[in-house]
């Protein structure tokens, strides 16, 4: 199948370390994005542990279900092991990332995720969201006390509700769905989907050029300020 794809992943202009992380492989229609935990410890090595368990699972030839197991396997290995280290290090500490990833295969795609980090698939003029941020301000909004609106201004947009390396909050949700030829999809941390709107992303967007997508994506981030480290893959199927 190999996908064609383009991806980015900066620092941003307010932030000394990139804590995020990015895996892209079209040879086995595989990609992921991840976001160690802000304010927290080693968030770099968490995003970074995180693509590698799924970089090796990723490689093995293995039928849909199998691998899609393995890649589960690979992440709860890896939560297991980052709320180990955090508890080593003591005093509470977290060691965690979310995480967002892709398979392509064969008439269907699957995704999982994990946190704030989103999915989105291409409506022709559109991205429509995939994922649901597992977040307390969705929590909220999806019990109907907060509007959309509202959670995207409240303090605690932050706060998430699941990440892998997070005592007790590490499982991921799984979607799947019908892929056709020319399907277009965008994986991305919060760098990228809090600071540029769903409109602009859209008109920045040109299926036919995934490079120069990519590139408008990038510099409209940091036209917006910035805030935080900017991550994204886009993935159009074959």
């Amino acid at each position: 199948m190999n996908p064609q794809c383009a991806f980015r992943s900066h620092v941003g202009l307010k932030r000394r370390l990139n804590e995020d992380a990015v895996l892209a492989l079209p040879q086995q229609s595989f990609f992921a994005v991840a976001d160690g935990m802000g304010g927290h410890d080693c968030g770099e090595i968490a995003s970074a542990r995180i693509v590698d368990a799924l970089r090796k699972a990723a490689m093995s030839a293995l039928p849909r279900s199998a691998m899609l197991h393995r890649l589960k396997i690979a992440l709860e290995e890896t939560h297991i092991s980052l709320v180990k280290m955090g508890a080593e290090l003591g005093d509470g500490r977290t060691i965690g990332s979310t995480v967002a990833a892709l398979r392509l295969d064969r008439g269907v795609f699957d995704f999982f995720w994990a946190g704030d980090s989103r999915i989105y698939g291409w409506e022709g003029s559109h991205w429509s969201l995939l994922t649901e941020d597992h977040t307390l301000v969705q929590r909220l909004v999806r019990g109907g006390l907060l509007s959309e609106a509202d959670a995207e201004r409240h303090p605690d947009s932050h706060v998430l509700t699941r990440a892998i390396g997070s005592a007790g909050a590490g499982e991921v949700e799984f979607g799947c769905g019908d892929i056709s030829p020319g399907d277009l999809f965008l994986l991305a941390t919060d760098g990228l989907t809090k600071s540029v709107d769903s409109q602009a992303l859209a008109l920045a967007t040109d299926p036919d050029d995934l490079e120069a997508t990519a590139e408008r994506l990038l510099n409209l981030a940091l036209a917006a300020g910035g805030p935080d480290n900017i991550t994204f893959v886009l993935v159009k199927a074959r």
